[in-house]
């Protein structure tokens, strides 16, 4: 049973509100169980509800636990991988003039066919024999970044070829040295993961050539 000196309440449609920073106490209880405090009357159950502790840290809670979530469920990020030291040299001598195709970067998780794009620049390129340049960087199923560079390169007597370098140096399965081919051609083959999308696949190639990994 509370005693002169609980804790302040004050009355609003028959609930209670605790305050914790004002005391005042009851004036009067009947014998039916009614407090009464100054003008204000209140039931005994009304004012034990009023005196239950609050939940405060409830939203906090929710709050964090869908931030967690959130952040659980976000996309891995695309890697990011540079041309190794031999792309940057092709690059600067595939021809008088070197068209720039683009560089396509895809997450484990991406969905988009934005490699398609830069093959079909590549194989314009090589039909016209016009030097060019185009990369596709990927991850692999583990996580692992690689990088094709893909070049059209001019050669003496006005023929063309299809130059692939490959770097698999942070794959934990795959060569420890970027490898170079030298092809005829290329043609299209289905993507291994992205639905309706194609990527290169080089033709009548000669290699692989190694050359030094990056550092």
């Amino acid at each position: 049973m509370p005693t002169s000196g609980s804790p302040r309440f004050s009355l609003n449609s028959a609930n209670l509100h605790l305050r914790y920073n004002e005391w005042k106490p009851f004036t009067s209880v009947s014998s039916a169980g009614v407090f009464t405090f100054g003008s204000e009357s209140a039931t005994l159950a009304t004012y034990m509800e009023a005196s239950k502790p609050k939940r405060t840290h409830r939203p906090f809670v929710i709050a964090f636990s869908a931030a967690a979530a959130l952040a659980c469920g976000s996309s891995v990020p695309p890697p990011i991988v540079g041309a190794s030291p031999r792309a940057q040299e092709l690059a600067k001598t595939a021809g008088p003039t070197v068209q720039d195709c683009g560089e396509a970067t895809e997450s484990r998780e991406a969905s988009s066919c934005k490699v398609q794009p830069v093959g079909e620049c590549m194989l314009r390129a090589l039909k016209n024999c016009r030097a060019a340049r185009g990369a596709h960087v990927y991850s692999t199923g583990e996580g692992d970044a690689v990088r094709v560079d893909w070049f059209v390169v001019e050669r003496s007597g006005g023929s063309c070829e299809f130059v692939t370098i490959e770097d698999r140096t942070r794959d934990l399965l795959g060569p420890k040295a970027v490898e170079e081919k030298v092809c005829k051609s290329a043609s299209w083959t289905r993507h291994p993961r992205i639905p309706d999308c194609e990527v290169l696949m080089p033709l009548g190639c000669q290699g692989p050539q190694p050359n030094a990994a990056p550092p």
